[in-house]
């Protein structure tokens, strides 16, 4: 009996060629760990050894391999992993070539393209410092602690970036948008970044909240992996709409703001109050000086007014 029970489980471990053989292993470590990818490591390492010093005996050729599913799992997360940054630098090659046609402008994507890299290291970090790090478990609050050394899940950065990629040039587009348009009405440099992030700020800002209190429901369940996205898209949300786009891409286009719209040519600017800066290259040389009346004042009253009626068109960019 216990030849026949030998030669069933020689069966089941042996090809039916009798040209591969399995052979099992069991380490004492969770199959899904760290530990246990660096096992598996280390045998696929010592099993390549093995199979080269074989086949270098002469004879049939010889081939030593590993399967495990943490060995499943560790693949999927390199080949993912791997092929992020290309997802990421595709999708942003196409976002931001849209953008420059849209707004037949050659500079305006990149300087886009840094207010939207920005704030994604800084969401990616606040990340880290929370799940990693555990700066919030004093709270006492779940969808904000860490579980175990887990730290932050790899999905995370799989299903939010290029997310939060399209959300960033959402806001931004608009803000853009609207200054482009007091800029083409004679409003100086400055002044149109001033009169659109005017215009345009209660509406993204109620955008903004929105969205993120929507997202705030995934922070209060208990699955971590749900948690940890919940917070990283909150984070990006809130960061995107108070800081960077109130801050941080007034700033951008501030700097050679000329080039903003190049090879488009502006009016030369009627109405400033914001300081003197050198007409552009490339703005028309035509136009008036920064009044209408010729009396060398502008109409502060009415630009008022059309920034509150501008304000007031807002309301559909939600």
């Amino acid at each position: 009996h216990t030849s026949e029970h030998l030669q069933e489980l020689w069966s089941q471990l042996m090809s039916p060629q009798g040209d591969a053989m399995l052979t099992f292993l069991f380490p004492p470590m969770d199959p899904f760990s760290p530990n246990a990818f660096d096992l598996v490591r280390e045998v696929r390492k010592a099993l390549a050894r093995q199979t080269a010093e074989e086949n270098s005996k002469g004879g049939a050729p010889i081939r030593f391999l590993t399967f495990s599913p943490g060995s499943v799992l560790m693949d999927l997360i390199d080949v993912t992993s791997g092929q992020l940054p290309v997802c990421f630098i595709g999708c942003a090659i196409v976002c931001l070539t849209l953008i420059a046609i849209w707004f037949g402008s050659v500079f305006i994507p990149f300087k886009l393209l840094l207010t939207v890299v920005v704030p994604i290291t800084w969401t990616y970090g606040a990340g880290l410092y929370v799940y990693e790090d555990g700066v919030l478990d004093w709270i006492g609050i779940a969808g904000v602690h860490r579980t175990g050394d887990a730290g932050l899940d790899w999905t995370v950065p799989m299903f939010t970036l290029t997310f939060m990629m399209g959300l960033a040039l959402d806001y931004e587009i608009f803000l853009f948008e609207r200054v482009r348009e007091f800029r083409e009405e004679g409003f100086g440099e400055c002044e149109s970044i001033q009169l659109g992030l005017a215009a345009t700020g209660g509406t993204i800002s109620s955008a903004g909240l929105i969205m993120a209190l929507t997202f705030v429901a995934q922070m209060l369940g208990s699955i971590p992996v749900t948690n940890q996205m919940g917070f990283i898209l909150v984070f990006s949300i809130v960061v995107d709409t108070f800081v960077v786009r109130s801050i941080l891409v007034p700033a951008m286009l501030s700097l050679i703001p000329c080039a903003n719209y190049w090879p488009a040519h502006m009016p030369k600017p009627r109405f400033e109050w914001l300081g003197d800066f050198k007409t552009s290259p490339f703005e028309e040389e035509e136009g008036d000086q920064n009044d209408e009346d010729g009396d060398g004042k502008f109409d502060r009253d009415a630009v008022a007014l059309k920034v509150g009626l501008e304000d007031g068109d807002d309301a559909d960019m939600e």
